[in-house]
């Protein structure tokens, strides 16, 4: 059956692979933290993507029924957190001894067969343990073996399924996709554990393991029905190599990256374990542990809010997890000593928000920021860094709840989080404005670039980046810019600055605008919060080569029209402070590759944005 634009937004009908990226982010990228002008569910226009999260929105729902129940099935065996929290910590220990090595084998294989593969594993699991459940011989020994068992295989699971979001989409719906991902995942909760309260006071625990293996078929079946020829390939990681090894490596050279994983693992590992302490809680102060499930439940609607106002932007920023980071440590406050249910829905509800916009958030970034073909593993690392945390945070809160009180059990995680958020300001602001400390890259490290450089986009190319220099020494970085005859980007020193090159010193008519190739950039630094301390206006991924943009050229910007002009873009000291003197000599050294860039005038007026489209006229 022919497939009609309604159903893929692709003209192609072969399988297409996506090409890997070169720059930090993937291609086409919307503005930092603009709201999206098309449908916050904008990514169900694609028919793969439809089946997908239609299958695992039935799926986990019965995820959350079987982990709501097991949780109330050892506090009811034992009647000690503790035990919730180991239980907790063996359905996530593996994730963190194997996600990183499982996230290299899922960057190499074939994601949709090998997510098939994992979630038949998950539904033999949920109906052996409903079965043993069911014939009465179930004890804590068994349950705390299936929880491994279940660890093992969600740690193959994970990376693979996260990834496989990213190819049922094209690159600009990417965040999108991922946004909704956390979306599915976290609405799923609200049902999950409602029904596993109504039903464990009903039919037993045992039926909702039962039930959850059954709602598997729901995405095993969505998994056969996605078309190959409709997904967007990323590139397999070739064989060899050290493929975790790279994935580390890359976090560690962007700062921006190691604010995010550093977080995501302190908070995750301390300030997300309401499994493990809100039975007691609910037993305790709210009437019984079956109020467990429906605070749950209410907290999921948040989840639900928080993933789906991730979802309207295009870009996801730091701004946005760091703020929502602190609504989930107020609100944490607010749960621990709720004296009812009723105050307890309340603050349910903004602790879901800040919890999913967290989550939520630092995928969309990671997903964003990942070369293609490491993705996998840069999402199995983030795996490790939020589910991998768990083995460590979930028999310290059972301890606490034990030993302390259920109250500080919960509240202790949101201490942590507020002191986490001030590190992650502290050090962001830290790194931009201290850049003299900064590696530089070598002669022969830059050389290596040369080939990516030569194939960026002849036209239709991306701007990355937009950035004011207000005053000497000073860089915004906008999401919106004005470019504007006569004055170049308006709120730039361009104008007030002068040149040394005009008889009267001022600004030099035919370099209104600097601009310098992301692809150069990334060579001198993979750093990218240090792109701005180049000094150029406009950050650009199209060809700047003297061939493919003589002067003369006119180009189309987001609203704005330039024209590149025959004044060469040469580094200056500062430029050679900033990132080296081998990187000062090199961007000098090919003149015909424009490696330091080109100056340019505005012709036509207009607004410009990180995302828009370069396109030659």
């Amino acid at each position: 059956m022919s497939t009609t634009s309604e159903d893929s937004p692709s003209d192609s009908s072969s399988e297409r692979e996506r090409p890997a990226t070169p720059l930090a982010t993937p291609t086409q990228t919307p503005p930092a933290g603009r709201i999206a002008r098309s449908a916050m569910f904008r990514s169900l226009r694609y028919r793969n993507a439809r089946l997908f999260f239609t299958g695992l929105a039935i799926s986990n729902v019965g995820t959350w029924l079987q982990l709501t129940a097991m949780s109330l099935l050892v506090y009811r065996i034992t009647g000690e957190a503790t035990a919730v929290g180991i239980t907790v910590a063996l359905q996530f220990l593996p994730m963190l001894l194997l996600g990183a090595w499982a996230g290299a084998v899922a960057d190499g294989v074939d994601r949709r067969k090998m997510a098939i593969l994992t979630q038949s594993g998950l539904a033999a699991q949920a109906l052996l343990l409903g079965v043993l459940d069911l014939s009465g011989v179930v004890n804590l020994g068994i349950v705390y073996v299936l929880s491994l068992v279940l660890g093992v295989v969600n740690a193959f699971d994970n990376p693979a399924r996260r990834a496989l979001v990213t190819e049922l989409v094209d690159a600009p719906d990417i965040p999108n996709a991922t946004s909704l991902n956390t979306a599915v995942m976290t609405g799923s909760r609200i049902f999950g554990p409602a029904l596993a309260a109504a039903l464990v006071s009903l039919v037993g625990t045992g039926w909702c393991f039962m039930f959850n293996g059954i709602t598997f078929s729901a995405i095993i079946v969505s998994l056969v029905m996605i078309r190959p020829a409709e997904m967007f390939r990323m590139p397999r990681r070739p064989k060899g190599g050290k493929p975790v090894r790279e994935a580390l490596g890359w976090i560690s050279g962007r700062n921006d990256m190691v604010v995010v994983f550093v977080t995501l693992v302190i908070i995750s590992t301390f300030a997300f374990n309401q499994q493990v302490v809100l039975p007691k809680l609910a037993d305790r102060k709210w009437g019984s542990d079956d109020a467990f499930g429906f605070v749950l439940a209410v907290m999921s609607v948040g989840s639900l809010i928080g993933s789906l106002l991730t979802a309207r932007f295009q870009r996801v920023t730091h701004r946005w997890m760091m703020n929502s980071a602190v609504v989930l440590a107020l609100s944490g406050f607010g749960l621990a000593w709720a004296p009812n249910l009723w105050v307890a829905f309340a603050w349910a509800v903004p602790m879901g928000i800040g919890g999913a916009g967290f989550i939520a958030g630092a995928n969309a970034i990671t997903q964003q920021e990942a070369p293609s073909d490491m993705r996998s593993r840069l999402m199995a690392l983030q795996a490790v860094a939020f589910l991998g945390s768990t083995p460590i945070g979930g028999p310290i809160t059972g301890v606490i709840a034990d030993t302390v009180s259920a109250e500080w059990a919960l509240a202790y995680g949101s201490v942590i989080t507020l002191a986490t958020v001030g590190w992650a300001i502290w050090f962001s602001r830290r790194r931009v404005v201290g850049h003299a400390g900064a590696m530089h890259a070598t002669r022969d490290q830059l050389d290596d670039h040369i080939d990516t450089i030569q194939a960026a986009p002849s036209s239709n190319g991306t701007l990355e980046l937009v950035v004011s220099r207000p005053e000497v020494g000073e860089r915004d970085v906008l999401d919106v810019g004005e470019l504007r005859p006569g004055v170049g980007l308006v709120g730039d020193n361009y104008v007030t600055r002068g040149s040394r090159e005009t008889d009267d010193g001022s600004a030099h008519p035919e370099a209104e605008l600097n601009i310098m190739s992301a692809r150069s950039l990334a060579a001198v630094s993979d750093d990218r919060t240090r792109w701005p301390l180049a000094g150029d206006q406009l950050i650009v991924d199209i060809d700047l080569s003297t061939e493919n943009l003589p002067a003369g050229t006119r180009l189309q910007v987001g609203g704005a029209v330039i024209e590149v002009t025959a004044k060469p873009h040469n580094g200056c000291a500062k430029f050679a402070q900033r990132f080296g003197q081998d990187a000062a000599r090199w961007v000098n050294s090919r003149k015909d590759l424009r490696l330091r860039g080109i100056n340019a005038i505005v012709v036509e007026a207009g607004e410009v944005r990180p995302g828009d489209t370069i396109t030659k006229l």
